[in-house]
Order: C-alpha cells, then structure tokens, then sequence
C-alpha cells in the first residue's frame, strides 16, 4: 500500500529529526514503533541502525547491544558495514563495563572487558579495555588475576602506550 510506505518514510524521517535534535527518548519510541509495523520496510537495516544508535545516545545499552547484535545478522561479514557494526557492538559493550566499573561493580567490569576482548582483540581501544580489565580486577582485590591481565598487554598490545603503565603497575 502507498499510503504506508509514504507513512513509514515520513515517521523515519521524523525520528531522524528528534534523534539530531539530541530527542533520543523520541526517536526510539519513533523508530521502535517503526521496526515493529514496517519489519519488511526496504530501509529496515536503517531504521534499525538508527534505533541501536538511539539506544545507546539514551543510555539503554543492553537495547542497543541487542539491536547491534539482531542488525549484525542482516549483513555478511564481506558487507562494507558489518564491521562498523562490529566496532558500534564493541563500543556499547565498552560502555556497559564501563558503567559496572564506576558502580563500584569492578569484577564484573573486569570480565566484560576481557569479554570484549577476547571477542574483538584488535580494535583501536582494545588495548584500553585489557587495561581496564586489569585494572578492575585490582580494584576487586584479585590481585593475580590484575597481574597476568597485566602481562598481557606487551604480549597484545607491544605498541600501546599503555603497556608501560601496565608493566609499571
């Protein structure tokens, strides 16, 4: 029908609107709402890039890890944005542990760090989330495992700058 897919373009349109207005409680409903009546629209993969983006700008991450995740399935790995999609999942996931660790929750911070990783070893700020790791593993009292987190930054990451930090700790 024409009538809905001028709807469903004019309601992305709209919710593009709120989420460059920084109206990110908006443009997820919007484009929620939108992913729900129109899930065979021929701009789904944006909509729902623009609601996992949405979702991490208003702070719902375990939302937007799990529409990055649902979004990374419509690709193949060759596609030019699966591994954008790829870093946005690391990005989030990065965010989550960091939110564990400035909650004082710093085991679980630790294991999500080394969950991320383990998952995406040679992201730009892989190296920050090693440190990271160990360093949440200190702040638990789980001084061994702080140390051999640690010692893996020169074997991962030899040309961090974090690495003497690391070696210094």
């Amino acid at each position: 029908d024409p009538k809905n897919k001028e709807a469903a373009e004019l309601a992305y349109n709209a919710a593009l609107v709120h989420y460059n207005g920084e109206n990110y409680q908006v443009s997820v409903k919007v484009l929620a709402d939108l992913k729900k009546t129109y899930p065979d629209h021929k701009y789904i993969k944006e909509i729902r890039g623009a609601l996992a983006m949405s979702y991490t700008q208003a702070d719902m991450l375990d939302e937007a890890d799990i529409e990055y995740s649902e979004l990374l399935k419509l690709y193949q790995p060759a596609d030019t944005m699966y591994a954008s999609i790829e870093r946005s999942i690391a990005a989030v996931k990065f965010q989550k542990a960091e939110k564990l660790s400035k909650a004082g929750q710093h085991l679980p911070a630790a294991e999500a760090y080394i969950a991320l990783v383990d998952r995406f070893p040679s992201l730009e700020f892989s190296d920050k989330a090693l440190y990271e790791a160990a360093y949440s593993y200190e702040q638990a009292n789980q001084y061994e495992k702080a140390a051999k987190t640690y010692m893996r930054m020169p074997a991962q990451y030899s040309k961090s700058p974090l690495v003497v930090r690391a070696i210094l700790r």
